[in-house]
């Protein structure tokens, strides 16, 4: 986990043993985003249903919080992933750069964009683990507090139990180190930024 090459918050680069777990091949759609508030009655976020008649029921929904997230994750009996687990996923066993392997190749991925794709749009860029859109489409949230990794003696003011950690990148980014299975992103888990999304996982 973690990138020797890459900024300071992804340092250092070291192994991490996981036990089991599942993960979602893609992230939530806004048709499951909005099966889950008409079977809950919570309210619709006015921006993310804005997004979603935009884009369409099988784009990844958008303008969501770390709270939403985590509520449609409570309704469903899942979790979000933890960060050691969509890294895990994205990359594989070989530590690869992005979910298809160490060369960019923006024909499988959803970036430099004027918007999302529908989830099943680049299966040509799936993970070792065949999951779609780990680098490019939505920022996904995980429930990761964005700390520095173990062994780092790196320090800034954005560290500790202030914000969560995002993973992905998104359809906006133009650079390719912004898509690396390796990157990390933060926000408050308040926050509803455009490109803000998720996947979630569960046990076995």
């Amino acid at each position: 986990m973690g990138s020797a090459a890459g900024s300071m918050d992804q340092r250092p680069a070291r192994r991490v043993a996981l036990p089991a777990y599942y993960i979602g091949k893609h992230e939530v759609t806004n048709q499951q985003f909005r099966t889950f508030l008409q079977a809950s009655g919570r309210p619709a976020p006015e921006s993310w249903a804005r997004a979603a008649g935009r884009w369409g029921e099988k784009a990844p929904a958008l303008y969501l919080s770390y709270f939403d997230a985590q509520a449609y994750c409570d309704w469903a009996g899942l979790r979000l992933p933890r960060e050691t687990e969509w890294e895990r996923a994205a990359r594989g066993l070989d530590g690869r750069r992005f979910p298809w392997g160490n060369a960019f190749d923006p024909a499988r991925c959803q970036s430099a964009a004027d918007g999302p794709s529908p989830v099943d749009a680049h299966p040509a860029g799936a993970s070792p683990t065949l999951c779609l859109d780990m680098a490019g489409n939505a920022w996904e949230w995980t429930d990761a507090w964005y700390d520095a990794y173990p062994g780092s003696s790196w320090r800034c003011d954005e560290l500790g139990k202030k914000f969560r950690v995002l993973r992905g990148g998104c359809w906006q980014h133009r650079s390719p180190d912004f898509l690396e299975t390796s990157q990390r992103g933060y926000n408050l888990a308040a926050s509803r930024l455009e490109p803000s999304g998720f996947r979630v996982a569960r046990d076995p």
